[in-house]
């Protein structure tokens, strides 16, 4: 047993000098059948400091030990650990892009916040982005920049809304309105609505939001009056 009182499972008693040893039964109990005469007996056991003492039996004679090890106290030298955060190369233009400034960015951990099992619900709240379900499947949003409702959440027509200088009965200008979804760094074919109710929110790592055709980066930058940069996990 221990210095407490406890068993010790399977601790050794044997005779030193001779082939006789038993281990300890799951309640630390042992019988060892020694020779009568003087006796040296070691009692072992791993994570305890070996115990050895001597005893002389006479013929016939029966003992009950008691033998208790004192546990080892191993120190072990100090360890110094370095890590380096590891950054997948692909999000690298993703923080960099952040500190520019232009756009709106979602990490993983403002994502955690935003907690959600749809995809376009990750865009609520983002200024700029207005959003509207019309029904369980549709979202209808507005970039307020574009000056146009995209009712797909991607492929939108252009925008009816006339500045004061347009003469009536020429032709409307040409306002870009459709936003461009980005997965990876690859544009999406389809409706942005298509592509973002493909996603798993769960499989999101960061998300970049352009508003509008002054915040788009190069790599981005298209036909499209806005963009959404969705970056997978994996």
């Amino acid at each position: 047993m221990d210095a407490d009182g406890v068993a010790i499972r399977h601790a050794v008693l044997s005779v030193v000098g001779e082939s006789l040893r038993v281990a300890a039964d799951s309640q630390g109990r042992f019988s060892l059948p020694v020779p009568p005469g003087p006796r040296l007996l070691a009692a072992r056991a791993l994570g305890y400091r070996p115990l050895m003492w001597s005893i002389k039996l006479e013929p016939g004679q029966q003992v009950t030990l008691r033998v208790r090890l004192q546990e080892l106290s191993v120190v072990l030298p100090g360890i110094t650990v370095t890590a380096q955060a590891y950054l997948p190369s692909r999000l690298e233009g993703f923080y960099q892009r952040r500190r520019t400034g232009f756009g709106t960015f979602l990490d993983s951990t403002d994502l955690a916040r935003r907690f959600t099992n749809s995809t376009p619900d990750l865009l609520q709240g983002i200024p700029g982005v207005h959003m509207r379900r019309t029904d369980p499947f549709t979202v209808l949003i507005t970039f307020a920049r574009c000056q146009a409702v995209d009712r797909s959440l991607g492929v939108g027509a252009p925008s009816n809304i006339l500045g004061p200088d347009h003469v009536q009965g020429s032709a409307p200008p040409t306002v870009k309105s459709t936003v461009g979804v980005y997965v990876d760094g690859f544009r999406v074919g389809g409706t942005a609505s298509e592509a973002l109710a493909n996603i798993n929110p769960a499989d999101i790592e960061a998300i970049e939001v352009y508003r509008g055709p002054s915040e788009l980066p190069a790599e981005f930058m298209s036909d499209d009056c806005a963009a959404i940069v969705i970056w997978t996990r994996y």
